[in-house]
């Protein structure tokens, strides 16, 4: 079962907190109109997620319940999904929620002839991840626009001075930048200044350019925290992980500049599985964050 700061780190509960009051500060009414869309989405599969992982309702239920989600949508937004086979005239919302139909009502497909099968419960949850992914991939897409804040954000948002707060690096993949803008502020307000590379980097340089930069603010982070998430890592096969490729060097440096001896942490997104073998053997040592104590990870 999900704990309290598994709730209070939701996708859904981040963006509404903190995203959107970042938009709304900076006047940035079409980012809002597009996250209060797709986010109350986040926000319900989200809750089907953790009741499927409290078990305490019928898998099967709740599939039918994320179909009656999106239905409600195609609804709301006069929508005939059998007729959407024109992809051209279709617009952004009409297309993700096409989308998101269409995986769904694959699952449930799928379903209906292996209702006995041990993997049932696996399989909606990989549907229920899809159906997440897809709406990270509309915000990021919709939210092109919002590089052109991030400089005015990084004026009214700068590391204390005089060492008052502590420096933690993020490890991420880039396609989660919305949810780590909202991650920045949270910690923010807890005397911790997130450092999230492409609110810094512009964008277009060198790889040497920015493994220099990199090099300068791990050497600068006195802890690291990784972001696993749908994203990060690549299931591979017998159950192991492999985290991309950025996000393992970023780990590596940061091990070879504290020496083996730095505050290691990771957030789990909705990868429930403790299993040792569902994680990579590079974040094996890493603790999963619970607290922030004194400016620090805990």
């Amino acid at each position: 079962m999900y704990d309290e700061l598994s709730i209070e780190l939701s996708k859904g509960k981040i963006l509404d907190d903190y995203v959107k009051e970042f938009l709304r500060e900076f006047g940035y009414k079409d980012g809002i109109e597009i996250l209060e869309f797709s986010n109350y989405l986040i926000r319900e599969v989200e809750d089907i997620l953790f009741a499927l992982d409290a078990q305490n309702r019928e898998p099967v239920e709740l599939l039918n319940d994320l179909q009656s989600l999106l239905d409600k949508f195609v609804r709301d937004n006069l929508l005939n999904i059998s007729n959407l086979e024109d992809e051209i005239k279709l617009d952004n919302r009409e297309k993700l929620l096409k989308t998101l139909y269409t995986l769904v009502y694959d699952e449930k497909q799928w379903v209906s002839y292996n209702i006995g099968s041990n993997k049932l419960v696996s399989n909606i949850r990989r549907c229920i991840l899809k159906v997440l992914s897809a709406i990270t991939e509309f915000q990021n897409n919709q939210m092109a626009d919002m590089d052109n804040l991030i400089e005015a954000m990084n004026d009214k948002y700068p590391i204390r001075q005089g060492g008052t707060n502590n420096q933690v690096f993020l490890s991420h993949a880039y396609i989660d930048r919305l949810y780590t803008l909202g991650l920045f502020l949270y910690f923010y307000d807890r005397n911790i200044y997130l450092y999230i590379d492409w609110m810094h980097q512009p964008s277009g340089q060198l790889t040497k350019k920015i493994k220099n930069n990199l090099l300068i603010e791990i050497d600068n982070s006195k802890q690291i925290l990784f972001l696993r998430s749908l994203n990060s890592e690549l299931g591979l096969q017998g159950g192991n992980r492999q985290i991309r490729e950025w996000c393992a060097w970023e780990i590596g440096t940061f091990d070879y500049k504290s020496h083996g001896t730095g505050d290691k942490y990771f957030i789990d997104r909705y990868r429930r599985n403790k299993k040792s073998k569902s994680r990579s053997q590079l974040i094996q040592d890493f603790l999963p964050f619970s607290y922030v104590q004194n400016g620090r990870l805990c």
